[in-house]
């Protein structure tokens, strides 16, 4: 069971983070294992499910967060961690950021790292014809100007990946600790992923999480993800776009507790919470 005392610090990472931000407080829950969940979505996603699972442990419980944000294009982010009970302590898994914005992008895109930055390149061209995201990029062949305005902006390039591994101590400094990783060299979306959805977009963040997370004290870093979140809404919005009506869902069981929040908040935008 996620213990009392991880949720409280969640809480006021949260806080610490994005208190600025948020237009209420966070709503936070335990819930049990998130398989299968996502069942039952199929003929409304269509083909857009893709499963993907890729760990070293299986979580039986997660946290899953709601935050309610002040800005126009992005009215809320989720969250969802597995947490693990290692003898009776609450460790953080990897976690996954998620949001919805009502400006269109044409396709699904996702982040790859080129050069010495990191980009968000055609899920399509990299992904499924397998083409070196350098030379998608160098050739022009990305024709979304909100994307290209994206990848020119540098502040925002450095928010794209996020932190692929973090170390998670025991106990005080010294002791053991436990190392968390995303598998990002060989994972299809990369660490941010831009799906469109029916006239909306979904953005997708992996992040392993921040220095100085122990068991019992997660540490987050919302306010990057966040930040992330709210500018590359803010480009979507600028430059509003038709094309593929649903993108690629990557799921592994975070997701598959994420997806249905995300559709339940389009059937009823006023939902302050999930179910």
């Amino acid at each position: 069971m996620v213990n009392q005392a991880f949720i409280d610090k969640l809480n006021a990472n949260i806080s610490n983070e994005v208190r600025d931000l948020m237009a209420g407080p966070a709503y936070i829950t335990a819930k049990g294992t998130g398989a299968d969940q996502y069942k039952g979505l199929g003929d409304e996603l269509a083909t857009a499910l893709i499963p993907f699972k890729k760990s070293t442990y299986q979580a039986q419980e997660y946290v899953f967060v709601r935050i309610p944000i002040k800005d126009q294009n992005v009215g809320f982010v989720d969250f969802v961690a597995p947490v693990l009970n290692v003898k009776g302590k609450s460790v953080q898994g990897v976690g996954t950021f998620a949001t919805y914005t009502p400006n269109p992008v044409a396709e699904t895109y996702v982040e790859r790292m080129i050069g010495f930055g990191y980009k968000l390149v055609p899920h399509s061209m990299v992904v499924e014809q397998g083409m070196k995201p350098k030379e998608v990029l160098k050739g022009n062949m990305i024709k979304s100007q909100a994307i290209n305005e994206i990848n020119a902006d540098k502040k925002l390039c450095n928010l794209l990946h996020g932190h692929s591994d973090c170390r998670v101590a025991e106990g005080i400094i010294g002791s053991a600790y436990f190392k968390l990783e995303v598998p990002w060299l060989d994972y299809p979306p990369g660490m941010l992923t831009v799906i469109p959805y029916k006239g909306h977009t979904f953005l997708v963040s992996k992040d392993a999480g921040g220095s100085g997370a122990m068991a019992d004290s997660p540490k987050y870093p919302f306010k990057e993800r966040v930040a992330a979140f709210i500018q590359i809404a803010a480009y979507l919005a600028k430059h509003r776009e038709g094309g593929e009506a649903v993108g690629k869902f990557y799921m592994d069981n975070s997701m598959e507790m994420i997806v249905p929040q995300l559709m339940d908040y389009l059937k009823q935008p006023a939902a302050a919470a999930p179910k």
